[in-house]
């Protein structure tokens, strides 16, 4: 076989190549490389053995998981329950006064609030809904959060400015709205 010299190389680069792929210890790795090729199943069921193994260790950790969530639901629909019971006792007293109040405004707005109406970042929003009930407005601040502001439906904060949770508006929006004049409504979000 014929070995090229030094000369018949263009770069020094090309030299120590294939210097380096004449060396017995890259030959060695290349037929290591080959037969690992050639076994490819072997290497891909040790891959799947390990996933299932890995699996079964974390199967503690959703027995864990799967116990507290069966202890958390029943809690949480109790919770809602509550909340939902409280909601319909007051929508009893406070439906009766909402039909006047709608009936006697002449402009509507409800302002939606993501943090709720005592948070300390809605100082804005605080603000201009005092500005728009100053204005002759009857404000509604829709409150999202269900544990804040310590309301369950709804409470009058000042007059003509009430504070209303937002399971309670979709109540307020399938009673009272359905027939309401649409150009007295203003929402905001």
């Amino acid at each position: 076989m014929f070995h090229k010299g030094f000369q018949d190389y263009k770069t020094i680069f090309g030299f120590y190549g294939d210097v380096i792929k004449r060396n017995g210890a890259f030959s060695r790795a290349n037929r290591l490389m080959k037969y690992a090729r050639s076994y490819m199943l072997i290497s891909r069921l040790i891959k799947y053995m390990s996933m299932i193994i890995s699996f079964i260790e974390t199967s503690a950790v959703l027995i864990i998981l799967s116990s507290v969530l069966l202890v958390l639901v029943p809690v949480f629909l109790v919770t809602v329950g509550v909340f939902s019971l409280f909601s319909l006792i007051q929508f009893r007293t406070f439906g009766r006064e909402l039909a006047p109040i709608l009936n006697g405004s002449e402009k509507v707005m409800f302002i939606f609030s993501s943090r709720g109406w005592g948070s300390k970042r809605s100082s804005f929003l605080r603000g201009m809904s005092r500005d728009f009930k100053d204005q002759g407005y009857t404000v509604f601040v829709v409150s999202r959060p269900l544990f804040k502001d310590g309301v369950n439906a709804a409470a009058k904060i000042e007059d003509g400015l009430w504070m209303i949770k937002l399971n309670y508006f979709y109540i307020i929006k399938r009673k009272f709205l359905k027939n309401f004049d649409k150009t007295k409504l203003i929402y905001i979000s």
